[in-house]
């Protein structure tokens, strides 16, 4: 048994050729790099997180029934889409160079 060995983590790279795509957990994260660049990945991955930790603190209602808390559920509705919109686009936009231009 041989130990240390790494997975594969794609095609071999060549040198000076650029085609890659981020993991398949990101790819949500794709068009914002394009748009944005690299510097909004981080605030990118973040903020849901951080939005989803205030929902506690922002929804106090004791409520359980949808019809009466209303601002959540269209507030994750809208997260909701967003994601899946970003997913698609992610998988659906062409490679662009990253690195060194």
């Amino acid at each position: 048994m041989k130990f240390g060995a790494s997975a594969p983590l794609g095609p071999e790279p060549i040198e000076g050729i650029e085609v890659t795509k981020p993991p398949w957990p990101f790819p949500g994260l794709f068009p914002i790099e394009n748009t944005l660049g690299t510097r909004w990945l981080l605030p990118a991955s973040v903020v849901p997180f951080l939005l989803l930790l205030a929902v506690p603190l922002v929804d106090r209602s004791p409520d359980r029934d949808p019809r009466k808390r209303r601002l959540v559920i269209i507030g994750f509705a809208v997260g909701l889409g967003v994601f899946i919109a970003l997913t698609i686009l992610g998988a659906l936009v062409p490679v662009q160079a990253h690195v060194g231009g």
